[in-house]
């Protein structure tokens, strides 16, 4: 998934190494601001279901799994190369 979403394309010949960078970095902003988007959908629906009594899950481990997720998005960013 990432290298499909994340690769720089190239258009006309070989982008410049600045090019790239910038490309890879605004596609990371993007993945990362729609996982976010993601998340927020999700714990807002475990919040309706607590609200209603019809929660599944607890959400302690909801809320801890949305922590998990966000350290591991901004510490390891996509391996490019692969």
């Amino acid at each position: 998934m990432w290298y499909s979403v994340a690769s720089p394309m190239d258009i006309r010949g070989k982008p410049s190494s600045i090019n790239q960078h910038n490309e890879r970095s605004m596609t990371t902003h993007d993945v990362a601001n729609i996982c976010d988007t993601w998340i927020r959908t999700i714990y807002s629906i475990k919040l309706r279901q607590k609200r209603d009594n019809t929660s599944s899950v607890d959400i302690k481990v909801i809320q801890t799994t949305i922590n998990k997720q966000r350290l591991t998005m901004s510490d390891t960013p996509p391996d490019w190369n692969s």
